[in-house]
């Protein structure tokens, strides 16, 4: 054996056992966050500033509350700003946020000329505390068979065109029965029956932490 060939078995065997120290510790870690959730996972920091400290890492001074771990991010008394790479911001932090608090589908059937039939959905998922109908937004279409028809807001509306009258047509719309939302789909065959199945998509929004 040469002396570059024990010289390169030497250092190999200390790269391993460093190598093997560094797993152990990283096993340490996940033990540790299994034991305690609220501990940092390996390898992200946590920290917590208040009354005027800092981040560890960050310069800045916080007299907001800002803790971060495994739990999660918390921002007590502050706000979050979020700019994309084009300098315009996302999120202000100071504006209200909304999300989809409810969304599906629902179908109707065209019935006999002359006849409006429908039916409701109760979203009782999202309780029934509502005194002022939350902000909606749906999609409709006259034929629902085909992903590539087109889908329109509200009303989906076939006219005759050498008279001007309407043929059918099928809309959506919410509404509110003691406290509870509720969406509803009609459609209606005023002249004639164009033998399809109305379909549309509905999301409920509100006000909520994101």
């Amino acid at each position: 054996m040469t002396d570059r060939t024990a010289e390169y078995l030497e250092e190999l065997a200390q790269t391993l056992a460093s190598h093997g120290s560094n797993l152990a510790a990283l096993r340490m870690a996940e033990l540790e966050q299994k034991v305690s959730p609220y501990l940092a996972p390996p390898g992200v920091p946590s920290a917590l500033a208040g009354g005027g400290g800092s981040l560890a890492g960050v310069g800045t001074a916080y007299a907001p509350t800002v803790a971060m771990g495994a739990a999660g991010l918390f921002i007590t008394d502050g706000a979050i700003t979020v700019t994309n790479p084009g300098a315009t911001v996302i999120i202000d932090g100071t504006s209200n946020m909304f999300k989809i608090a409810a969304t599906g589908t629902l179908t109707q059937a065209f019935g006999a000329v002359g006849t409006r039939p429908g039916n409701s959905v109760q979203l009782t998922a999202l309780g029934n505390g509502f005194t002022v109908l939350p902000t909606f937004l749906a999609n409709i279409t006259n034929q629902n068979s085909s992903a590539a028809n087109p889908r329109f807001l509200g009303r989906d509306v076939e006219f005759a065109l050498a008279s001007g009258h309407v043929e059918y047509y099928s809309d959506v719309y919410v509404y509110l029965s003691s406290g509870y939302v509720l969406v509803s789909i009609r459609a209606a065959s005023v002249l004639s029956n164009p033998g399809t199945t109305a379909g549309c998509r509905y999301y409920v929004v509100v006000e909520a932490g994101i």
